[in-house]
């Protein structure tokens, strides 16, 4: 029978399991988060993350990026057909 801790998943997470989670290398984790660019807290010279915040990040990039697509799309010239 599995412990309860391993039938939940965790909500506070460590650079590595954020690593693992995102499928990114973990250094990658520390370059966002020392360009404040990934929402962490610190535990002492720890970092943690909380999974819901990670969620809501991702969430918030997809849609900034497929917003920026759109842009993207809508500004592109109309082609002519004349070489």
């Amino acid at each position: 029978m599995k412990s309860r801790a391993d039938a939940t998943p965790r909500r506070i997470m460590t650079a590595t399991e954020v690593a693992e989670y995102l499928k990114v290398n973990v250094e990658t984790i520390y370059v966002l988060t020392g360009k404040g660019q990934i929402p962490f807290f610190r535990i002492g010279i720890h970092l943690r993350f909380h999974r819901d915040a990670i969620e809501k990040w991702m969430t918030d990039r997809i849609s900034q990026v497929l917003k920026k697509k759109d842009a993207t799309v809508r500004a592109a010239p109309k082609k002519t057909g004349m070489h």
